[in-house]
């Protein structure tokens, strides 16, 4: 089974941040499966996509849609 690219969201309770980590996943991941993330976004196409989502995609007007973290990406490169 293909395994996707995904963006979790983790809160630091210590600090009051969030951290926003890429991951990959055979499955949808639900609460069940990944209990340690607030909400994911995804499935990315590419790593790239997802990596650019990770580093640029909070609180980014611009990056609405996965599409949106794919275009950018390949932009980027």
């Amino acid at each position: 089974m293909r395994q996707r690219w995904y963006i979790g969201c983790r809160h630091d309770f210590c600090l009051g941040t969030y951290h926003y980590e890429a991951f990959r996943s055979p499955t949808e991941p639900t609460k069940e499966s990944h209990p340690q993330y607030l909400y994911v976004v995804g499935p990315f196409d590419t790593r790239r996509g997802a990596l650019w989502a990770e580093k640029y995609g909070a609180r980014n007007p611009h990056f609405r849609t996965v599409d949106d973290a794919e275009y950018f990406a390949a932009r980027e490169a």
